[in-house]
C-alpha cells in the first residue's frame, strides 16, 4: 500500500473502532477499574485461546494496552498499571483509544498484582468491577490477601481476570471472580449477563417477536 493509502486504512479503522466503544457504556453501567500489567513477561506473544496456543505478532502488552484503553474510553474507567509497583495513570479522554494505549505503556519489570490491589486501597475508591489484563505470572506478593484486604476495605466489586497468555495460572478466588484464557469480544457479552444490567436485559426482551 501506498502512504496515503495506509493512512485511509488506518482512520478508517480508528473511526469503525470507535463506533463500536459507546457500547461498552451500556454493558458496563457504574465504576470500573482497570488494572493492566506492564512487566517484562508481558512481552510474550497474544494467544487465541484454543487448544492449538495459535500465537500472533502482537504482544499480550499490546493487547492489554489497547484494552484497557478501550473500557477506560468506553466507560470513563480508572486505570491502575502494576509491574513491581503499581499507581494510576491518567489518561486524556479527548484522545483516540491508540494514542491512550501508546501513552500508558511502561515497562514495570516484575509481577505484582497484589501492588494494585493496595493501590486501589490506598486511594479509598469503590468500584462495581474490575478488570485484571495480565499473563498472570505474578512472582511478588501476595495477590489474594491484597485482594481479600481491598475487599474487606472497599467492598466487593466483580472482578474479571483476562488471561492473556493464557496459561491458565489462578491468582484469585471468589463468587464475583472470573477468569477468561485469551481475549475475545464475547467476553463482553458474558460479564454482561453474569452482573445484573437493566439495559441489557431490556435490549434481549424487545428483541423477542411474539
Amino acid at each position: 500500500f501506498s502512504d496515503t493509502s495506509s493512512r485511509k486504512i488506518a482512520q478508517a479503522l480508528l473511526k469503525g473502532y470507535e463506533a463500536a466503544v459507546p457500547n461498552l457504556a451500556e454493558m458496563l453501567p457504574g465504576r470500573t477499574l482497570v488494572m493492566v500489567d506492564f512487566s517484562g513477561s508481558m512481552s510474550t506473544p497474544m494467544t487465541d485461546g484454543s487448544r492449538s496456543g495459535k500465537r500472533y505478532r502482537s504482544t499480550c502488552m499490546d493487547k492489554a494496552a489497547l484494552i484497557a484503553a478501550t473500557i477506560a474510553k468506553a466507560t470513563g474507567a480508572d486505570v491502575i498499571r502494576f509491574g513491581s509497583s503499581a499507581e494510576y495513570v491518567n489518561w486524556n479522554p479527548n484522545s483516540d483509544v491508540f494514542s491512550i494505549a501508546k501513552s500508558m505503556r511502561r515497562d514495570m519489570g516484575g509481577t505484582s498484582l497484589s501492588s494494585a490491589w493496595r493501590e486501589a486501597q490506598n486511594s479509598g475508591r469503590k468500584y462495581d468491577r474490575v478488570f485484571i489484563l495480565s499473563d498472570n505470572e505474578c512472582n511478588r506478593g501476595n495477590s489474594y490477601s491484597s485482594y481479600m484486604s481491598y475487599v474487606k476495605s472497599c467492598g466487593s466489586p466483580y472482578v474479571y481476570s483476562v488471561d492473556l497468555a493464557a496459561y491458565g495460572t489462578t491468582q484469585l478466588a471468589g463468587d464475583k471472580v472470573r477468569y477468561y484464557y485469551g481475549y475475545g469480544y464475547s467476553m463482553f457479552d458474558d460479564i454482561a449477563k453474569s452482573e445484573f444490567n437493566p439495559n441489557y436485559h431490556l435490549e434481549k426482551v424487545k428483541k423477542i417477536v411474539i
